[in-house]
């Protein structure tokens, strides 16, 4: 469906494509990156990933403050 609507805007519409993931574009991400994975998941070991993601959104919060809405279900 996006697809469809991108080329039929071809004329004017310019897609520029950026990789997934790219810290050596932004160098706060490389940072932040670095942070969890030391702060957050080194030397320990989670059940799944819910469990990680939780971890993760923990020391978010700890570090920057409340960033999301806790009423978002990803379900």
């Amino acid at each position: 469906m996006a697809r469809k609507n991108i080329n039929a805007q071809r004329d004017w519409l310019t897609v520029i494509r950026f990789p997934k993931r790219a810290p050596y574009l932004n160098p706060n991400e490389r940072k932040v990156n670095h942070k969890i994975k030391s702060d957050v998941c080194a030397n320990r070991f989670y059940i799944n990933i819910d469990e990680q993601k939780d971890a993760v959104s923990e020391y978010l919060d700890r570090r920057f403050g409340k960033w999301y809405n806790d009423n978002y279900d990803d379900n």
